[in-house]
């Protein structure tokens, strides 16, 4: 789902789906200028995924809130989760206005299984004095597909 106008996309259910793709399985955002609200999924099966299984992104001034994602189960996915708020504040139409920096909260991620995911298990991503908030993660197993060396895991994150 993506909002390239100031409309809210919401009152969204996705249940019993089996998803591959190139790209991301369950995503809201990149293009995210109207607000997504209650959004609900649920006893999803994915694999094969190019990038991200689940992929929520608040970038353009929206308000993502209000989603609740269970039982899903993951095979062959890039990263099983990536989160981001972010403050790239793009418009999509002529005499759009840019809106201020938006809000991702109340966040409900719950009993997922990911196998043979290829590169991240998780990743959340918020801005100086912009953090993602109220996220709740419950019973995640993700199984990475491994191959890293000993100096990788020495490596300093700044």
């Amino acid at each position: 789902m993506k909002t390239t106008s100031p409309k809210i996309c919401r009152d969204l259910i996705i249940t019993d789906c089996t998803l591959k793709t190139r790209c991301n399985g369950i995503k809201l955002g990149t293009e995210s200028i109207g607000d997504f609200a209650n959004i609900r999924a649920s006893n999803c099966k994915m694999h094969d995924i190019g990038m991200s299984g689940i992929a929520l992104y608040a970038v353009d001034g929206a308000q993502l809130h209000d989603v609740t994602l269970t039982d899903l189960d993951m095979d062959g996915v890039t990263v099983p989760i990536s989160i981001r708020l972010g403050a790239r504040l793009r418009t999509f139409h002529p005499g759009d206005q840019t809106r201020p920096v938006g809000t991702l909260h109340d966040i409900t991620i719950e009993n997922v299984h990911a196998t043979g995911a290829k590169q991240i298990g998780l990743l959340i991503n918020g801005i100086p004095d912009h953090p993602v908030e109220s996220l709740r993660l419950k019973n995640i197993d993700i199984t990475l597909n491994g191959g890293g060396k000993i100096t990788d895991a020495e490596r300093s994150i700044g």
